[in-house]
């Protein structure tokens, strides 16, 4: 496995030892660092763990290496919430109800009961999504939402411009999405797809935070924990299968591991929020890697390579928890100690960001206030959701005004 990573990773995680380092601006040299990285070994595909032009890159380096890739409808429909909807639609796959809209929409044409989400449909997980409780504020955000791309526009943002899926061409811009709210509990699961069969290779139960879109954290879901929350895996398993056949996943010379968001409503039912041609990237891939023992792109490179897999739905009881800043400012501390492992729990710690970086924010994207997260090994009788709150009121982040820091 040959990873690649940018310079601006590279920068920012230190140690990037057994990858490539790449701007991504040159498709000539980055195609001469793969082979020399290959050497006389045969190379089986090229495959991009990330959205939008990065399966760009990846198609083209694919094709100038001569291997498979994600095929480019796959690629161009997970990429864009809208077209995603309007594939949930045509094949069936439960979703909650929404309408195509733009700056110019009147909120009294909007057929949809309230609360409701707005969308920009390019943007990655919860940047750009604002809820709605009313048409007065669904209204306000339509208004306001052009100055807040125009934000993104002035640092030439990718995910701006216009794309093409399945003959229609959408315009980030000015076409947006807006589909109701749905109240239920929310999980996220990777799914291999390979050879007309999906397999879900691991489900988390998300908690929610208190910023609409964000999460405190995330635990392991295994068959006993999921019938105690009303989620058939069954049930799971042919929506899965579905979504399969619906986006091309089946399509692709090699296996694909995609990512599924969905709630699971009173009843049991399940409502697909939205997917991605990759595995989830969040924090629960320390869980994973350190608790279970491995992790979705891993099983993934071994089924690229026929080999068996080793990743089980059957994994000890676990919690990945995040740390997040009350405010924007300087870092003091992430408020993580190595002095306290709640009771023989405390797994690992993943500082994300060092003290003295300034941590600053926008209207629609407030992750950078997400310093660190921890992993914790629960035991059978613990509740994850005491053990998380007892972790969130021990690692506190001390944030400094940026006036106070600059001046002290």
């Amino acid at each position: 496995v040959v990873p690649v990573v940018s310079v601006e990773y590279a920068a920012r995680h230190g140690d990037v030892s057994g990858c490539l380092v790449s701007d991504f601006k040159s498709l000539d040299v980055l195609e001469q660092q793969v082979r020399v990285a290959v050497g006389a070994r045969s190379l089986r595909c090229v495959l991009s763990v990330d959205d939008e032009d990065a399966f760009v890159l990846a198609r083209r380096l694919a094709t100038e290496l001569g291997v498979p890739t994600h095929p480019v409808r796959l690629a161009e429909a997970t990429s864009n919430k809208l077209a995603m909807k309007r594939i949930f639609v045509e094949f069936g796959i439960p979703s909650s109800s929404f309408v195509q809209c733009g700056p110019a929409t009147s909120v009294e044409d909007v057929p949809l009961r309230f609360p409701v989400v707005l969308k920009v449909p390019t943007m990655n997980g919860s940047e750009c999504v604002f809820p709605s409780g009313s048409k007065e504020e669904l209204r306000r955000q339509l208004a306001g939402l052009p100055a807040v791309l125009d934000g993104y526009a002035a640092i030439d943002d990718e995910r701006l411009k216009c794309r093409e899926v399945d003959g229609v061409v959408l315009d980030p811009r000015t076409e947006w999405l807006v589909e109701e709210r749905v109240d239920g509990r929310e999980y996220s699961c990777d799914v291999l797809f390979s050879e007309g069969a999906a397999r879900v290779l691991r489900v988390v139960k998300k908690y929610r935070g208190s910023e609409f879109g964000f999460f405190r954290g995330f635990s392991w879901v295994d068959a006993q924990s999921a019938t105690g929350d009303g989620l058939s895996l069954d049930g799971l398993q042919s929506i899965v299968q579905r979504i399969g056949h619906a986006f091309g996943f089946f399509e692709c010379e090699v296996p694909i591991v995609g990512m599924v968001d969905f709630f699971v409503v009173n009843g049991g039912g399940i409502s697909v929020i939205e997917i991605a041609a990759r595995p989830g990237m969040s924090a629960f891939v320390f869980m994973m890697r350190r608790v279970q023992g491995w992790t979705s792109v891993g099983e993934w490179v071994r089924a690229c390579c026929c080999l068996p897999l080793r990743g089980s739905l059957a994994g000890p009881k676990a919690l990945s928890v995040f740390i997040v800043a009350t405010k924007d400012g300087v870092l003091r501390t992430t408020g993580c100690s190595s002095l306290v492992d709640f009771g023989g729990r405390l797994v690992d710690v993943h500082e994300y960001v060092q003290p003295g970086t300034k941590i600053e924010t926008t209207d629609g994207d407030r992750w950078a206030r997400v310093v660190a997260s921890v992993v914790l090994r629960l035991r059978p009788d613990d509740r994850e959701e005491d053990v998380l709150t007892e972790v969130e009121r021990t690692f506190v982040p001390i944030v400094d005004d940026a006036i106070t820091a600059l001046g002290g």
